[in-house]
């Protein structure tokens, strides 16, 4: 595994946390 998937696949969920969090409230 390339240390950039690694880190696509830890950024893309904290990405879209805040999204799904504003969109909850």
């Amino acid at each position: 595994m390339n240390p950039s998937d690694a880190i696509e696949a830890i950024e893309k969920p904290l990405s879209s946390l805040p999204y799904s969090l504003s969109r909850h409230i």
